[in-house]
């Protein structure tokens, strides 16, 4: 009877400890069970936003990735290399072809997956809708972010925009640099009035 007991105090055990369980080994799993499992976290997210009378269906899972440290080696003035390392992702699943490297399409410092998914919801007075949706996960499964879906080309093409706005907030700063490092140099900096970058010309 004591040995039943036990048994029965086990498996209530283990089956109350298991989903947490999981979600502590979901940063530690293989990339099978990644996908497996954070699909479900996506599901169960889908699931958590309808609104009465709503349904859903799954048409595609698009892409998914997990964030990355990428190694490189910088260059230095004193023509030697640092190595260092660039943010980026591993390919999980891709059905159309369309793996970045260097965009994870997730969002945050927490991040750890992201889940680019397709899939309809229909009301109860008969209206559909089809989304395309980012989900980003952390290390937990916990569902940190969920946009509209960006491929890793519109990802880097959003990156670059933000970058040349940055510059060109930075225009007068760039220019003084420009010159600090030409009177260094020895050289005369009267005539440096602006700065091009990648064909584009910053001024002060």
């Amino acid at each position: 009877m004591k040995k039943i007991i036990t048994s029965i105090f086990i498996l209530m055990f283990y089956l109350g400890c298991s989903p947490s369980q999981k979600d502590v080994l979901f940063a530690n799993a293989s990339d099978e069970q990644i996908i497996e499992w954070g699909k479900q976290y996506v599901i169960h997210s889908i699931e958590d936003s309808l609104k009465e009378g709503e349904s859903y269906k799954i048409m595609e899972w698009i892409l998914a990735e997990k964030k990355t440290s990428i190694p490189v080696e910088v260059w230095q003035m004193d023509n030697t290399y640092k190595k260092d390392s660039i943010p980026g992702c591993v390919k999980l699943l891709d059905t159309r072809g369309i793996f970045d490297e260097l965009e994870f399409i997730g969002n945050g410092d927490s991040a750890f997956v992201a889940f680019a998914v397709a899939y309809t919801i229909d009301e109860k007075n008969g209206t559909s809708s089809f989304l395309e949706k980012t989900f980003t996960l952390d290390k937990n499964g916990k569902v940190l972010d969920c946009n509209d879906y960006l491929s890793p080309s519109q990802k880097r093409k959003q990156t670059e925009e933000r970058f040349h706005k940055a510059l060109e907030q930075l225009g007068p700063l760039l220019i003084q640099s420009v010159k600090k490092g030409a009177a260094m140099a020895g050289k005369d900096t009267s005539g440096i009035t602006n700065v091009t970058i990648n064909g584009k010309t910053y001024s002060e």
